[in-house]
């Protein structure tokens, strides 16, 4: 990959668990190329195959990042929302913070206007994220590949999420 450790008699705990990682996805790569024999070999070299592992334990690192959520006065509705939010799942792709990852960003978007596929447009607005929040296939956004998720949240829980959104926006 590039990178050289130099062994060091005071490794910090980041290096150790970096290596111990390395050392499992080596081994799984091992275990499968033995369970599914050297066809797979045909298929992909060890050398891609550990690139894409490396890259999903790189990506799962990156979801564990110490932002927060802004620091600001919300409504109790709001307040509920954000913690519905970070319940839900909705920061793994909007952000531990809400600035924004593989879905937009809650920051500052209520007025905004955004570019929908098939070349729609519109404002954000309550009631563009109420229908975004329930039927999220329903408009899908011009630079987001992922499509947001179904959920089971109710209208209520759905309301307080969006309060969250306004507030971040005021």
């Amino acid at each position: 990959m590039g990178v050289s450790v130099v062994p060091s008699t005071s490794e910090s705990g980041f290096i150790r668990s970096a290596r111990s990682a390395r050392e499992r996805i080596n081994r799984a790569i091992h275990e499968e190329l033995r369970r599914v024999g050297t066809a797979a070999l045909c298929l992909v070299s060890l050398t891609d195959m550990r690139k894409l592992l490396v890259s999903i334990f790189a990506l799962s690192l990156a979801g564990c990042t110490s932002a927060q959520p802004l620091a600001i006065d919300l409504s109790p509705s709001a307040e509920r929302g954000l913690k519905i939010s970070q319940q839900s799942g909705c920061a793994s792709c909007h952000g531990s913070d809400f600035g924004g990852g593989t879905g937009p960003t809650w920051q500052g978007i209520i007025g905004q206007t955004v570019a929908f596929k098939g070349g729609e447009s519109g404002i954000v607005d309550r009631d563009y994220l109420i229908e975004a929040i329930k039927y999220p296939d329903k408009k899908k956004r011009v630079g987001y590949s992922v499509v947001m998720p179904y959920n089971n949240l109710t209208d209520e829980q759905i309301s307080d999420i969006v309060d969250y959104i306004e507030a971040l926006s005021n």
